[in-house]
């Protein structure tokens, strides 16, 4: 699906979920939220606006500000948003052992997690190097033309591959070799195989790095760990150093999850 693209919506929608789960998204823009701003953005009336807000605010999504009357996130929204932070604490266990590697490997080691169809890039340790591929943390790029976003790609089920890809063309044109989805879901079984993840010249013409998955203790695949290189700088010789130190520090990483 392309950067910025609407979802597809489910089969059988619930409206009255819907409409709870939009009022809750709008956390996101704005702090706090009245029964008129509701009722204005899910094109409702006033009485219907006020009957999901106070369902909201039965389990703990909004809280009432006593003065202003207007709504605020409340405790359950913020138990979730910090469980999901605790989740990606990942940063800290990873972040002296991307150190290490970088150090060994004398390349930048990124950290990224999945987002639909996109990865996030969590936290990276640059290399040393003048020439050398950047810091890109808090940047999203497309997951099917990353090391990073193949390898966490290849941890997920195939209905749910299929939800995340529903058009069997790829963005991304002549970037990459995945112009489709038969040719990504192939790649994704090989990747799922081997334990890690090759990309050259995908996203940019001149960076190629190596990927592996970092596992929780349930074996669930909960972030992934890559370096990256100049093309100038990346061989098969390079390949063959990389990937059994890579794999021994996403190892270490998912031991200490």
């Amino acid at each position: 699906m392309p950067k910025g693209a609407t979802p597809k919506p489910p089969a059988y929608p619930i409206e009255s979920v819907d409409n709870a789960l939009q009022l809750l998204l709008l956390f996101r823009e704005q702090p706090t939220l009245r029964v008129a701003d509701a009722s204005r953005t899910l094109g409702v009336a006033p009485s219907t606006a006020h009957r999901l807000i106070a369902m909201l605010k039965y389990h703990g999504f909004v809280e009432q500000d006593p003065r202003s009357k207007a709504y605020r996130a409340g405790a359950a929204l913020a138990q979730i948003g910090l469980a999901v932070v605790r989740a990606m604490d990942v940063r800290t266990i990873a972040r002296p052992i991307m150190e290490l590697l970088g150090s060994d490997l004398g390349e930048t080691i990124h950290l990224a997690a999945l987002d639909r169809h996109e990865v996030i890039f969590l936290d990276s340790v640059e290399s040393r190097f003048i020439v050398r591929v950047g810091s890109r943390v808090g940047v999203r790029l497309p997951a099917h033309m990353t090391a990073l976003g193949k390898v966490l790609l290849a941890s997920l089920p195939g209905d749910r591959l299929v939800e995340l890809y529903p058009e069997e063309q790829l963005p991304g044109g002549a970037r990459t070799s995945l112009v489709n989805r038969k040719v990504l879901f192939k790649s994704l079984k090989k990747i799922a195989h081997d334990g890690y993840a090759v990309s050259v010249g995908e996203i940019e013409s001149d960076v190629a790095a190596i990927a592996a998955p970092i596992r929780a203790p349930s074996g669930q695949v909960t972030a992934a760990m890559s370096v990256a290189v100049p093309v100038s700088r990346f061989s098969e010789q390079f390949a063959s150093r990389a990937v059994p130190r890579l794999a021994a520090a996403v190892a270490e990483v998912s031991g200490q999850l």
